[in-house]
């Protein structure tokens, strides 16, 4: 009993590792660096009222679901979350993902939640 347990302790703590050396990973740093300087930017650009900061906002936004919704598919061979959801929170993620790369192409609502940040965050959650 003691012996799962401890096993049971050891699997969880690996996952932990796995999960965090994904963060602190280089594909993992650019990647979120990446999705918040896209996310700042673009805050930036919808705040001044011009039709041509709006037109790079949406260039953006274009731009950055390109990449990084390839670097997705390429890394987890989908858009959507693994159906292996280890918890609560990468089984939303299997809806909240999307629905995060879909919302950030909408331009007043994008300005102002990090989406790309979420996306960029549950995926390497996964």
């Amino acid at each position: 009993m003691a012996e799962e347990l401890s096993k049971k302790t050891e699997e969880g703590q690996a996952a932990e590792d796995k999960t965090t050396n994904a963060f602190l990973s280089p594909e993992g740093i650019i990647m979120l660096g990446l999705a918040i300087a896209v996310d700042g930017l673009e805050f930036v650009l919808d705040i001044i009222p011009s039709g041509v900061t709006q037109i790079l906002s949406i260039i953006l936004d274009v731009c950055a679901f390109a990449i990084i919704g390839s670097w997705m598919l390429w890394r987890s061979q989908s858009i959507t979350a693994p159906t292996k959801a280890v918890s609560r929170l990468s089984k939303a993620a299997k809806w909240l993902k999307p629905l995060c790369m879909i919302t950030e192409l909408i331009p007043v609502l994008s300005s102002f939640v990090p989406l790309w940040v979420v996306a960029v965050w549950f995926e390497l959650k996964s």
